[in-house]
């Protein structure tokens, strides 16, 4: 049987038939405003403070901050105390180059993906 992971969203794990299969790569793509980011912040968050899961958020877009901003914006007052507990880390493009050039003395990152 597929093991699931809830995603705590109203409607969508039912949509999903229960959430998302565990341990699997997902990707959510869309127009921008589509709600993408809001909807992994709402994941990450979701995991963290209904199942008392950590989390990690890639970005290869908004910065820290901006990500922040974005989840007090939609009443998730407590995200910077969870990211200072390390409960959800926040990586974005600066932190990965930074740490994947600095580990490996790498000038050249290119993020791939497959096609469907």
């Amino acid at each position: 049987m597929i093991e699931l992971t809830e995603t705590g969203i109203d409607g969508l794990d039912s949509i999903l038939n229960g959430g998302i299969v565990t341990n699997s790569t997902t990707l959510v793509s869309g127009n921008p405003g589509a709600g993408k980011s809001i909807l992994g912040l709402q994941y990450i968050y979701n995991g963290v403070t209904m199942f008392d899961e950590k989390g990690i958020y890639l970005s290869f877009e908004e910065d820290e901050s901006d990500l922040r901003e974005a989840a007090e914006s939609i009443g998730f007052d407590d995200w910077a105390a969870l990211v200072e507990t390390g409960d959800i880390k926040v990586y974005d493009k600066q932190v990965l180059l930074h740490d994947s050039s600095s580990r490996t003395g790498s000038r050249r990152f290119s993020p791939t993906s497959r096609a469907p």
